[in-house]
């Protein structure tokens, strides 16, 4: 971390620099030191047992591993281009989503939660819970139409799960301000609950989130070794607890 911030630093030395006389070459052989010092700590430390990807990006094969449980939903909402990588055991396609703009999902946002915070106020008369409700409802329309729809379309998932076979899974990985809206919840609450293409997603598939693919994969890794070790539990049992005597 040190080296990284020294680093950043003298880029930022060497173009100031460079731009003031032109003369960038003592800090410009800094640079290479400091470079050179971070390459060889990797090295070091990718040398050592389980850390051999270290600091680097994760492999195609080691994404693709990840959806053996599972497809995995990666969204990137950008100003330029939105759209949803989708992780299966296939392979990674991408899924262009061109209503999902920063902008409309800011909106959703604050429509979402202002409709939460008031559905959940004592106070409100019916008539206005009603109103709430059906605005939020919309949102969550609006979400299945633009984000977790055309996703479940491409996997192949359109109709709702009737039988006793397993359900199907699906990780999402949201992300930024996506992630402040209920994907899971996504649909069109409004058609019949009963019909075999309802448009909802709690309705088609079981729901997982993850902030990320490593972060889901750490967790996996955590969760194989300690189910190897066995599960411990401490109990501690107490007579009386301070503060909450009859």
């Amino acid at each position: 971390m040190e080296l990284r911030a020294a680093l950043h630093l003298t880029d930022g030395d060497w173009a100031a620099e460079g731009e003031a006389d032109g003369s960038s070459d003592p800090v410009s052989r800094r640079s290479r030191r400091l470079s050179d010092e971070l390459a060889d700590v990797l090295q070091e430390i990718r040398r050592q047992p389980g850390f051999a990807s270290f600091a680097r990006p994760p492999t195609l094969q080691s994404l693709i591993s990840q959806a053996a449980q599972g497809p995995i939903v990666v969204y990137n909402v950008s100003g330029y281009r939105s759209d949803a990588l989708i992780i299966t055991e296939q392979g990674i396609t991408s899924l262009a989503l061109p209503a999902l703009t920063p902008h409309a999902v800011r909106n959703q946002v604050r429509a979402f939660h202002q409709g939460l915070e008031r559905a959940t106020d004592p106070g409100l008369r019916a008539v206005d819970r009603k109103e709430t409700q059906k605005r939020m409802r919309a949102c969550l329309a609006w979400l299945w139409d633009h984000a977790a729809g055309p996703v479940l379309h491409r996997l192949g998932i359109d109709s709702a799960h009737r039988t006793s076979a397993p359900w199907p899974r699906v990780w999402w990985i949201p992300g930024g301000l996506l992630g402040q809206l209920p994907l899971h919840a996504a649909g069109h609450h409004d058609d019949s609950p009963d019909a075999p293409d309802r448009r909802t997603v709690l309705d088609r598939v079981v729901s997982s989130f993850s902030p990320s693919v490593r972060a889901l994969d750490h967790s996996r890794t955590r969760s194989r070794h300690h189910h190897r070790q066995g599960d411990k539990a401490l109990i501690v049992c107490m007579p009386t607890t301070p503060g909450m005597e009859a």
